[in-house]
């Protein structure tokens, strides 16, 4: 077998796609070995607080946010500065913030306070919002405020236009069709982006008598745009879930099914729950599903989001039946009830944790991989619990490990390079796997078609991933085994790749650069 021993020149950082799925780095150069790496988060998710310049945003709870995929901006309205007796001993807001760079991936986070034009919103607290990706806006619904220093719960309808801050922002109410769904707050929304439909779920009303809602709505033409919005209410076949406040939903798209999870009823749940046809287009129908692991502690007040790749639905947070408030990680898979039996796992990230909170918002970057977490009622075992306004990233948010780089290897002998780019990821769906190298002095130029298996490991300072499969040798089919260990800063690392076909090639490393995310 020949064995070509390399050294290397350089580290750099890049960028590079698989599946349609961008992955940015910084640029690092050190003495003796090249190996990239696409570094989010070492050995599994990982918090990281971001500092924005501006601002920032008042502290706040039981607030909003949306995000806008395109331009990785978080816009977050409305909310409360304590979780006092809402907007009467306590102040409550009607303003508008955005956050660019949001999930920290592309350079500096930055607050900016917009000024929308038109008549705004009144302040409240516990409204829903979503955005329109296709026309940037943010369509908010209902919440309650104090008029004049009663609590009352609102079922109005507003649309932001340029929310994203990029722009002319402008405020205008719609005035929907139909009879509209009863006042009320912490409700949930999810919006079906390709029909233009807003499906609005549960809440609770402090108009006249407190009520708790289990009732179901659509607003078509929910952006204001393209036709009349107009008010439905749904009747859903199955048993479905008892009515709840404070719960968490999110849509799948694709599937048209919105997952529900907890939320207050007679106890602070943890049922999680699936209606098929969400949007109204069909016959909408309950399912309980029934996850295995776990289960988290029943609670309200959390955040939700989804991973429409992974069908993965992240939460965080909350605050139980016993007034605590929580700051746990937790991913189900198969979110959608479809795909394989619904799981749940407790995820164990570094860095942080965010302190233990309620009331905050999350949003997720499908294309990082990471769900941004801001504001919230911090605290454990209080009833009136102070607010916040920091900001956190989870990166790996989905709870899948990746392994990915590109480099270059010069022989010290010959002065010869090799290049080599590899890519797997625990979840099998979430992208591409393969494995690229090619050595311009021996010919060799292999590319991975399949890989059998990839083991992830991490202990300590070391960090290891093995992937074995087939692929092409200059069109000749091999198998191939690739090693990457990191022993951190106590020892040198090395990577391997070996052919059946008798090519390897074999890096000695220096230092932390295999990123096992």
């Amino acid at each position: 077998m020949k064995s070509r021993r390399a050294v290397t020149r350089a580290l750099r950082f890049t960028k590079h796609t698989v599946s349609g799925l961008l992955f940015v780095g910084t640029q690092l150069v050190l003495a003796v070995v090249i190996l990239v790496a696409s570094a989010m988060a070492q050995s599994g998710p990982a918090w990281t607080q971001l500092n924005p310049t501006g601002g920032p945003p008042p502290v706040r709870g039981s607030h909003t946010a949306v995000f806008d995929q395109a331009t990785n901006r978080m816009a977050v309205f409305a909310g409360q500065n304590s979780s006092g007796l809402f907007c009467i001993s306590t102040i409550c807001y009607n303003d508008v913030w955005v956050l660019s760079d949001a999930d920290g991936s592309g350079g500096t986070s930055a607050w900016t306070q917009l000024t929308p034009i038109g008549t705004p919103p009144t302040p409240r607290i516990g409204p829903t919002a979503v955005q329109d990706l296709f026309t940037n806006r943010m369509i908010v619904f209902g919440g309650s405020g104090s008029v004049p220093s009663f609590p009352t719960s609102y079922n109005d309808v507003w649309v932001l236009s340029h929310a994203n801050g990029l722009g002319a922002p402008a405020w205008t109410q719609l005035s929907p069709a139909g009879t509209p769904p009863a006042r009320r707050r912490q409700a949930s929304a999810v919006y079906d982006l390709l029909r233009n439909r807003m499906t609005v779920y549960g809440g609770f009303t402090d108009s006249g008598p407190s009520h708790t809602f289990g009732d179901l709505w659509v607003l078509s033409n929910a952006n204001g745009v393209g036709g009349t919005p107009a008010w439905t209410q749904l009747a859903p076949s199955g048993v479905g879930p008892t009515p709840r406040n404070s719960h968490s939903a999110v849509y799948d798209e694709i599937t048209n099914r919105m997952i529900v999870f907890g939320g207050f009823a007679a106890i602070a749940s943890n049922e999680v729950w699936v209606l098929v046809n969400a949007n109204g287009l069909g016959t909408p129908t309950w399912t309980q599903l029934t996850p295995t692991g776990g289960p988290p502690l029943g609670r309200g007040g959390h955040s939700a989001v989804y991973d429409p790749v992974t069908n993965s639905m992240v939460v965080f947070g909350g605050n139980t039946a016993a007034s605590v408030n929580l700051n746990d990680v937790w991913v189900l898979s198969n979110a959608n009830g479809l795909g394989g039996p619904p799981a749940w796992t407790q995820l164990a990230p570094t860095g942080g944790p965010p302190s233990e909170r309620d009331f905050h918002t999350a949003v997720y970057n499908l294309v990082t991989n990471r769900m941004v977490l801001f504001g919230g009622y911090t605290g454990v075992f209080c009833g009136a619990c102070p607010a916040t306004n920091d900001t956190w990233v989870l990166t790996q948010a989905n709870g899948c490990r990746e392994a990915n780089g590109d480099g270059e290897v010069v022989d010290k002998n010959s002065g010869r390079k090799a290049y080599f780019h590899f890519h797997t990821s625990s979840c099998k769906d979430r992208e591409g796997e393969n494995v690229q190298e090619s050595d311009e002095g021996s010919g060799t130029n292999f590319q991975s078609t399949v890989i059998n298996s990839a083991v992830f490991a991490s202990e300590g300072d070391t960090r290891k991933v093995t992937m074995i499969g087939t692929g092409l040798n200059n069109g000749v089919r091999v198998g191939f085994r690739m090693v990457a260990v990191d022993r951190g800063s106590l020892a040198p690392g090395v990577f391997t790749l070996v052919l059946t076909d008798g090519y390897s090639i074999t890096g000695g490393l220096v230092s932390g650069l295999i990123v096992v995310e």
